[in-house]
């Protein structure tokens, strides 16, 4: 249990780490998300052809909450641009 705890996916302790180390930069974040799902999906075929199902069920799971949080960081990257590109205009345009 504990090896799979570190396996780097979001939301286990593995991804953590490396969060810790990305230092809140949203695009490593973001393109570690897209690794995390693609261990994800590879484990997921992984236990399949072993047919060790309940690790599936978990990493289904788990795969569902990695593209949530990749949404997330979508959103927060359309607020940012947004607010820059209001103070850019704000700055350009002002009498």
């Amino acid at each position: 249990m504990i090896l799979f705890n570190i396996i780097p996916i979001f939301p286990l302790d593995g991804y953590r780490i490396i969060e810790d180390l990305i230092n809140n930069n949203i695009i490593f974040e973001e393109i570690y998300l897209y690794f995390s799902i693609l261990v994800s999906i590879i484990l997921i075929i992984v236990f399949y052809v072993l047919k060790i199902y309940g690790f599936i069920f978990i990493l289904l799971y788990l795969l569902k909450l990695s593209i949530n949080k990749l949404k997330q960081i979508k959103i927060r990257q359309n607020v940012i641009n947004s607010q820059i590109k209001y103070e850019i205009n704000k700055y350009l345009y002002q009498d």
